[in-house]
């Protein structure tokens, strides 16, 4: 076999499922047209993790998943495959093979060397690939750039043939979760919030949505290492640039935020009025209170039984605490002999000075909201969509809260939607133990979700933006 070098490299977490796929591509007139240079899209997504892994080790670099129109596919990877190196770079993990993707240009030859099955390695070669972009026939794609501090954040919109600077319409605009995911999804048509976001604007809505610093075509700061207020400048001054676009409604724009994206999305409205908010699968409560909920009450529904997550749940609470609640460093934390064992307990996915994936000052950021408090001093109608499978957002509870504060001072409609069977993703299923069959067998996909694609959340917000445009 080659000789192969291994390289000191820092940690670089990418979540699963989207964030895997890589960034996105434009040709060079696209480039020179939206003032964002091509990045590189490898078009690949990982394996799930092997049983008994490490809770929150990064993924192998074994490939669960290539899509076409990727370098991957191209190349000839399959899924099954594991990355051994490229370029002669030993290739460690699935974060090692996105960083090592993304340090080099579009169009370079790249040579992978592979693992297939039990054959010997052997290497493929060929440029690397850019992602399409976005098209339809029924709305035109528009590529642009927002500045932000100093990042330059890629925007894409979607515009109904009939938004036009004489007749301007109503705006929907996607806040999406907190990973560092694209939301350009020329490569993942199928994905279901695709499917959601080609429905509104299929319907007559302008579409606005917005990578975060350094995800997609963005430039900038790593997002994984952002802390949140620098995240939410982002969508802030992503808000004042879609009220400037000529063929939209300033006095029509409606925030649409999925996860961590409904919480977002009230923080923006208390410095900019927006018509309405909708969110799907968001939360209220402190991201102190939330985390401990997780151990709590969420691993209830994974299998958990009660005593051992309330143990656990007791076990991690002082290292949430000194986390979210202090404005200790980490260094300090990871160093505390109090709290030991709640670092070694493999509880919380911490790597390096991330956890979940992000900067630990994200989430402390985020933790300084009182988001009862935001939701109630707006004048924003407000929607809250819960998805009765929905694990992440663990039970419909917070949606009663939040139509309890966003009624506060009266003269606003606030209503919740719980939608049974749904899940987190919008993907349908009869029963939470048909999901949690599918989650252990890899067959439940928010990608290609095929006939389990859930489009009453969409349809809900149709008869909700219709209602509020009377």
């Amino acid at each position: 076999m080659d000789t192969f070098r291994q390289k000191p490299k820092p940690f670089f977490l990418i979540p699963l499922a989207l964030l895997a796929l890589g960034s996105c591509l434009l040709g060079r007139d696209a480039q020179a047209e939206t003032g964002l240079p091509p990045r590189p899209f490898m078009g690949v997504a990982p394996a799930p993790p092997a049983e008994g892994a490490e809770p929150g080790s990064p993924p192998p670099a074994v490939l669960g998943q290539v899509l076409p129109g990727g370098t991957g596919a191209a190349l000839g990877l399959q899924s099954g495959d594991r990355i051994y190196a490229v370029n002669g770079e030993l290739i460690d993990d699935f974060q090692d093979l996105v960083q090592t993707i993304g340090g080099l240009e579009v169009g370079q030859d790249i040579t992978v060397t592979v693992f297939r099955g039990e054959a010997d390695p052997f290497q493929l070669t060929g440029p690397l690939q850019g992602r399409p972009r976005e098209t339809s026939e029924a709305y035109e794609v528009i590529y642009g750039v927002v500045d932000s501090g100093p990042n330059r954040l890629r925007s894409i919109v979607y515009r109904p043939p009939g938004a036009t600077a004489e007749t301007p319409q109503p705006v929907v605009y996607y806040i999406q979760g907190y990973t560092c995911s694209s939301v350009d999804y020329a490569a993942v048509p199928e994905l279901t919030m695709h499917q959601i976001l080609v429905t509104l604007a299929e319907a007559g809505y302008v579409v606005y949505k917005q990578e975060k610093p350094g995800v997609g075509d963005s430039q900038g700061e790593n997002c994984a290492d952002i802390d949140f207020e620098s995240e939410l400048a982002g969508f802030r001054d992503g808000l004042k640039t879609l009220r400037e676009l000529p063929f939209v409604d300033a006095e029509q724009v409606h925030i649409f935020g999925h996860s961590l994206g409904g919480i977002q999305g009230p923080l923006l409205a208390t410095e900019q009025s927006v018509a309405s908010i909708m969110v799907y699968g968001a939360g209220i409560k402190s991201w102190r209170d939330y985390m401990l909920d997780l151990f709590g009450k969420q691993a209830l529904l994974y299998g958990t039984s009660e005593e051992e997550a309330l143990a656990n749940r007791d076990t991690i609470q002082p290292l949430i605490d000194a986390w979210l609640t202090t404005d200790r460093s980490w260094d300090d934390i990871m160093a505390d002999p109090e709290l030991q064992a709640g670092i070694e307990s493999g509880l919380l996915p911490i790597q390096g000075d991330r956890v979940f994936g992000r900067n630990y000052r994200f989430f402390r950021g985020l933790n300084r909201y009182d988001l009862a408090e935001a939701w109630a001093s707006i004048d924003s109608h407000a929607l809250a969509m819960h998805g009765s499978l929905d694990i992440q957002a663990i039970d419909s509870s917070w949606t009663d809260a939040l139509v309890e504060a966003a009624s506060t001072g009266g003269g606003r409609i606030a209503e919740a939607v719980i939608l049974e069977g749904a899940e987190h993703g919008f993907v349908v299923y009869d029963s939470r133990e048909e999901l949690m069959a599918a989650m252990a067998d890899g067959s439940h996909s928010a990608i290609n979700p095929g006939k389990r694609y859930d489009e009453r959340a969409a349809q809900v917000m149709l008869e909700w933006l219709e209602r509020m445009g009377q």
